[in-house]
């Protein structure tokens, strides 16, 4: 003979040590999926830190190399925007037995690898234009895009400089948005 309240308590009882093994069961799961999440993110934590500290080295010799790249007048790093900025010496382009005078330019390189020109000592007819191979301040880099990445991806600004430069200082009237006869002959 079994009373019923008893049984009915066997069955309560039998419902929640179910439930609290099911309970058990995914915090188990949770405790684990946490556990690698912490150690994943921890992985990461100490690669970025590395990282930052490569790459302050590796900023701290291109500075160093930026003295010495040719045309090159000054440079500003403008952590706050992620960009870097060139300021070159007077270009000059060679065109047809001529020199024509194009100006000052000041490169604003972004961390994503856009590229940005302007003249700030423009000497074009039509000042609109800032080099006959820009448009709006954007440069048709062509093939050089590719490396223009990878260089700023690199930290290799001294290089990039170089590039960014002797770009200015080249000239194909296939290519030009306007001609070379607009700036100042010398």
């Amino acid at each position: 003979m079994r009373f019923a309240w008893i049984e009915g308590k066997v069955s309560e009882l039998s419902r929640e040590i179910e439930s609290h093994k099911k309970e058990l069961g995914d915090h188990g799961r949770s405790i684990t999926y946490l556990v690698r999440e912490i150690a994943l993110k921890e992985q990461l934590l100490k690669s970025l830190q590395s990282f930052e500290t490569l790459a302050q080295e590796r900023l701290s010799e291109e500075i160093e190399k930026l003295k010495m790249v040719p045309g090159l007048e000054k440079y500003e790093i403008d952590e706050g925007r992620g960009k870097i900025v060139f300021y070159t010496l007077p270009v000059h382009i060679k065109h047809k037995r001529k020199q024509y005078e194009i100006g000052r330019f000041r490169i604003d390189v972004g961390l994503d690898g856009t590229v940005l020109f302007k003249n700030i000592a423009n000497t074009c007819r039509y000042p609109l234009y800032d080099h006959p191979h820009t448009r709006d301040g954007e440069p048709c880099l062509g093939n050089l895009t590719e490396s223009v990445g990878k260089l700023v991806g690199n930290i290799q600004l001294a290089t990039l400089a170089e590039v960014l430069i002797q770009y200015l200082e080249i000239y194909y009237e296939e290519d030009a948005y306007c001609k070379i006869e607009y700036w100042k002959e010398i």
